[in-house]
């Protein structure tokens, strides 16, 4: 009587086995999916066509005095890599790299900056700054202006 219980049970479950539909299985090679694009959907494509560029170490002190210049308070700017692109029209779109420290004289890190410029005939380099990310406009306007050219 003591081993009835458990051997009905064995049996029963032994039977049960037997009769049950075999699992389904899923194989995830047999599927696909469409292809959604997720990222830049319905955003056009506003690129402008650049051409390569060397910036010239005579351009990159004219691109370093412009910025320094714009602080009539006489900071002292940090640079780090400056880029450019020759657009279309013959300037040259400027992206780069400064640290401009606070008015109490600490430095932030490194924000994003452009700008264009236009080599001069006697060799000269006009630059114009436009933005510095987190400064006078949001990062990612910069960041996208620079991108969009190819400049980074």
């Amino acid at each position: 009587m003591m081993y009835r219980a458990p051997a009905l049970l064995s049996i029963a479950l032994g039977l049960s086995g037997c009769t049950s539909p075999a699992m389904p299985s899923l194989g995830f090679s047999e599927m696909t999916l469409p292809r959604v694009e997720m990222f830049n959907y319905a955003i056009p494509d506003r690129s402008v066509p650049t051409q390569p560029y060397q910036l010239t170490p005579i351009e990159i002190d004219a691109i370093k005095s412009s910025l320094s210049a714009a602080y009539l308070d006489g900071r002292v700017l940090h640079f780090g890599p400056i880029s450019g692109r020759r657009a279309a029209d013959s300037s040259v779109v400027v992206c780069g790299l400064v640290d401009v420290p606070t008015k109490a004289g600490e430095y932030s890190g490194m924000h994003l900056f452009d700008g264009r410029g236009l080599p001069q005939g006697d060799g000269s380099f006009a630059f114009e700054p436009r933005r510095i990310a987190g400064r006078n406009a949001p990062s990612m306007d910069v960041y996208i202006s620079c991108r969009d050219a190819g400049v980074i």
